[in-house]
């Protein structure tokens, strides 16, 4: 396995990552690994530049030889990097029963861990995890934003100290990392001289939030090339509504990050959405071991040939970032990207699901 690398993305505004609600176009507070790859590809075909992608024949049987591995964005707060939460066994203390009724409520909604807490979870270090549940006065940990993110207070500090740090407590316990607000539109219709107003959900991060990508070198020095186009997209913007001005981003890095590894990894959590292989999937990565949630995409996309409008693309269904993989005795799984055109379009339009994970 290669080096991994973190780049920060720096909000210079708002973000849209969109979810179709009902009524209103809904956000997520973070851009999937695929919505990148379609990003940072089409920044790449806007500047003549090479990047990486299937050849225009492949088949979804071929094997993919990638130079790097692309996680989804995840969130940061300060110097804490937010993961997804594994889909494993979280733990209880032993208290009455209706108290650890109101423990196993609040653990439910976690939905993101800092590193501390996600090493732990990989190890089943159940004992070591109960130091920072939420108590008052003795916790190393604390739970933020209505209970969905769980943060062990020394990841606050790049010597990642044993003892608790209450600053980060001080400073956030009352100051959401990002809010969601509802923002106002509109379309102009010149020849009928209309105005639509509609809502789309913006996604703000509070001063010293954003969010972070990690790029798994399989190639030495291929994140070079990842680190550039990364560059450009901050210009242009990431996400959805980047006319108006939203996406746009600075980028500080890349930093050398070292994940935990095992000596003898059974599974794999997920850090990016994955689209198994039939080869991978006979070699039984959703075997006995797997624990997985799944998401449909679909949605527009815009072509940069002329003449062919935005239309939708076929859907194709995804293991979502936090879902574990069961690890084939030969290697570890990339997955695939897959070509997710319309009928009427004659050139490819490639999903990103390539597996960037932690082995466990």
């Amino acid at each position: 396995m290669g080096q991994t690398y973190l780049y920060r993305l720096n909000p210079k505004g708002s973000f849209h990552f969109g979810v179709q609600g009902l009524g209103l176009e809904e956000s997520s507070e973070f851009c999937p690994s695929d919505t990148l790859y379609s990003a940072l590809l089409t920044t790449a075909l806007v500047a003549d530049r090479p990047f990486f992608r299937p050849s225009a024949n492949a088949s979804a049987a071929q094997p993919l030889e990638p130079p790097y591995l692309l996680s989804s964005c995840l969130p940061y707060v300060e110097n804490v990097l937010l993961f997804p939460r594994p889909l494993l066994p979280l733990p209880l203390p032993a208290l009455e029963p209706l108290e650890q009724q109101k423990f196993q409520q609040k653990l439910k909604k976690v939905k993101y861990v800092s590193q501390t807490i996600f090493e732990l979870l990989l190890k089943q270090d159940l004992e070591g995890l109960k130091a920072y549940l939420p108590a008052k006065g003795t916790s190393k940990g604390e739970l933020y934003l209505e209970n969905s993110v769980w943060i062990a207070h020394s990841d606050d500090n790049p010597n990642r100290k044993v003892i608790a740090d209450t600053r980060f407590w001080q400073i956030w316990q009352n100051k959401p990392f990002w809010q969601k607000k509802r923002m106002a539109h509109s379309v102009v219709d010149r020849e009928q001289r209309t105005n639509e107003a509609y809502e789309i959900e913006q996604v703000f991060f509070a001063e010293g939030c954003g969010m972070a990508v990690l790029c798994q070198e399989r190639l030495e020095g291929a994140a070079q090339e990842f680190g550039e186009l990364l560059q450009e997209l901050g210009e242009s913007g990431l996400g959805g509504k980047r006319s108006s001005g939203l996406g746009q981003f600075t980028v500080s890095g890349p930093v050398a990050l070292t994940l935990p590894e095992p000596k003898n990894p059974k599974r794999m959590v997920l850090l990016s959405r994955y689209r198994p292989s039939q080869d991978e999937l006979a070699a039984g990565v959703l075997g006995a071991e797997a624990r997985y949630e799944l998401v449909s995409v679909g949605g527009y996309f815009h072509s940069l040939e002329p003449g062919i409008i935005d239309q939708l693309r076929a859907k194709v269904w995804f293991l979502k970032e936090g879902s574990l993989l069961q690890l084939p005795s030969a290697g570890q799984p990339i997955g695939t990207i897959c070509d997710v055109r319309p009928r009427t379009v004659s050139h490819p339009v490639w999903r990103y699901g390539l597996s960037l994970g932690v082995r466990a």
